[in-house]
């Protein structure tokens, strides 16, 4: 993976989460079913995609919404810009947890001495701030969570070797090293 690649995903980021976000807000909870990101260049590359596309079609929403409610200030119209600032925060929220991804990331890559400079980029635009202690706890909790999955995985191919007799067409990485 490249790191520029990785700092400008994490970058743009936090410039979006910093625009309107509440200063005890937490980012959204992206759902259980959906798969993990790919943290790689391509990944990078999706990402910076997905958020230049978002900007595209939802700021002219939520502008437009603001403006209503600027103009014509009414419960109707407070209560649309309101859905929309939500719905956009929202989007937002779900866009810094997958730099949070990135930075963690960084950590997986033997390169730790780059997340503090990544977290100054990142929290020049974010409030409340990301620290290292929550990189860590997010790249543990991957990390235990891969590191159950591959135990599941060895169980299943000692069931099927041993206990089904068949093969198991799969090829389980070795110990890794956290």
């Amino acid at each position: 993976m490249k790191l520029s690649h990785c700092l400008l995903a994490l970058a743009i980021g936090a410039s979006l989460a910093g625009c309107n976000a509440p200063s005890g807000s937490a980012p959204a909870n992206t759902g259980g079913n959906t798969p993990a990101p790919d943290t790689s260049s391509a990944g990078a590359d999706a990402l910076v995609a997905r958020v230049n596309q978002t900007m595209v079609t939802e700021i002219p929403q939520l502008t437009s919404a603001d403006w209503l409610a600027s103009t014509y200030i009414n419960d109707d119209s407070a209560a649309v810009a309101s859905a929309a600032n939500e719905r956009w925060l929202a989007m937002l929220g779900k866009f810094v947890a997958e730099a949070a991804r990135f930075a963690a990331n960084l950590q997986k890559e033997g390169l730790s001495e780059w997340i503090p400079p990544a977290l100054e980029v990142i929290n020049a635009q974010v409030s409340p701030t990301v620290t290292p202690e929550e990189v860590e706890r997010y790249y543990r909790s991957d990390a235990r969570l891969w590191e159950a999955m591959l135990k599941l995985r060895r169980a299943d191919r000692w069931w099927q070797r041993r206990v089904r007799r068949r093969d198991y067409p799969f090829l389980l990485p070795g110990h890794i090293d956290r």
